[in-house]
């Protein structure tokens, strides 16, 4: 009877050891997941001063035109801690900006991180100008097809291209490569980010033809009749001419002021012609350059049907605000060894061959290739954008994206 007295009172004991360890560490557990609470909770208030700190300076960006010197980053008190702002990647219409947080509680100290990129979108053509050398994605095969950049080409600048990409050999982009499909080939020589498989940040500036229609439809009351020029003529005023229009072989245009030649049929440029400043083209049907044509600056040349451009052409060998426009809304073919210093725009395709130098903006429903040997490079100043018929939103109020967000540790 004793013995079984003292096992009952062992036995007791030992659930009362169990009970109490199996208290002890519950306790235990739900002090543990309390603190891990707490320490999550304040974590959280430190990501949101980070937000805060985001909005906060994308704000101050969205003030201000020339984020190459931003507004200068500081240092805030908010919700109990701080936030600092950082930047890098300073560009006129981009930056990269990095808002951490720090909370202190207690013994214990918090921070969180946020990173933005933004690019300033818009605001027309010459918003386009000053990050883009080369803007494609509107039309075509847009979306569809590769743009083939041949070996040794230099770009320096930003592409955007609705399509694949494929580099050549040696090529250098002194800026960012976005594409909506792959960037493929050499990359080893692209400077800036390499963002593939994106969406567009916004449509190319459209083509609105209105004024370029009704001068066309104006030649069309005239008598029908072609017009040739031979040797050296000088031209002046408008000239409209219910027909096709031909420069001869060695023919040298000179310009009085500004002249205006607005033709129903094709011009056609024959090998050897120097052409005059100031000089406006309006052609419905194609314009073609054969080789070895001079073209000069101020000038705007518009084809309802697109351009044939031959070798060794020379357009707008120019300073700020003096280079020449060829617009279309269908394609765009050049030769070889052609230097260009203004505006590119085909609604359809664009191609350039081999030894191209240009300076300016290109914008393109799609680009085909670049040939070999190429140099192109960014020149926002080279055309008075303002000034040029023909683009919906030429000008406008340019509106800021943010392109990237990550957080960082």
């Amino acid at each position: 009877m004793g013995g079984k007295r003292g096992f009952t009172l062992i036995a007791a004991i030992f659930v009362i050891l169990v009970l109490t360890l199996l208290a002890i560490t519950t306790s235990t557990f739900i002090s543990s997941d309390s603190v891990i609470a707490v320490r999550n909770y304040h974590s959280q208030d430190a990501f949101y001063i980070a937000s805060s700190g985001s909005e906060y300076y994308l704000k101050q960006l969205d003030g201000d035109d020339d984020w190459t010197v931003p507004p200068t980053p500081e240092t805030k008190s908010f919700s109990g801690g701080y936030f600092t702002i950082t930047t890098t990647n300073e560009q006129k219409n981009r930056i990269t900006y990095t808002s951490t947080a720090v909370l202190t509680i207690g013994a214990t100290t918090y921070r969180r991180g946020i990173r933005a990129s933004i690019r300033r979108m818009g605001g027309g053509l010459g918003s386009i100008a000053e990050d883009y050398v080369l803007y494609w994605g509107g039309s075509g095969d847009a979306g569809t097809g590769e743009t083939n950049i041949g070996n040794n080409v230099s770009i320096g600048g930003d592409i955007l291209a609705n399509s694949d990409i494929n580099m050549g050999n040696n090529s250098t982009v002194s800026g960012d490569a976005t594409a909506s499909g792959d960037i493929s080939g050499d990359t080893t020589g692209i400077d800036g980010e390499i963002d593939e498989d994106s969406e567009m940040p916004e449509e190319p500036p459209s083509l609105e033809s209105t004024y370029y229609d009704n001068q066309l439809a104006i030649a069309a009351t005239y008598p029908p009749g072609d017009l040739e020029y031979a040797g050296n003529k000088t031209v002046s005023g408008v000239t409209y001419v219910n027909g096709s229009v031909t420069f001869k072989q060695n023919c040298t245009i000179n310009v009085t002021g500004t002249a205006t030649i607005a033709a129903t049929g094709t011009v056609m440029v024959r090998n050897n012609t120097t052409i005059g400043d100031s000089l406006h083209v309006i052609a419905g049907g194609l314009i073609t350059f054969e080789n070895n044509i001079i073209i000069g600056k101020y000038g705007v040349w518009y084809s309802s049907v697109g351009f044939d451009v031959g070798n060794n052409e020379v357009v707008a060998d120019v300073g700020v605000g003096e280079g020449t426009a060829f617009i279309t809304p269908g394609d765009i073919d050049f030769g070889n060894n052609c230097s260009f210093d203004g505006f590119l725009y085909a609604g359809g395709s664009l191609s350039l061959g081999n030894n191209t130098d240009f300076s300016g903006l290109i914008v393109a429903g799609y680009i085909e290739d670049i040939g070999e040997n190429s140099t192109l490079d960014l020149n926002p100043d080279v055309i008075d954008w303002d000034g040029l018929t023909g683009f919906e939103g030429t000008s406008g109020v340019a509106e800021t994206h943010r392109t990237d967000w990550d957080e960082v540790y």
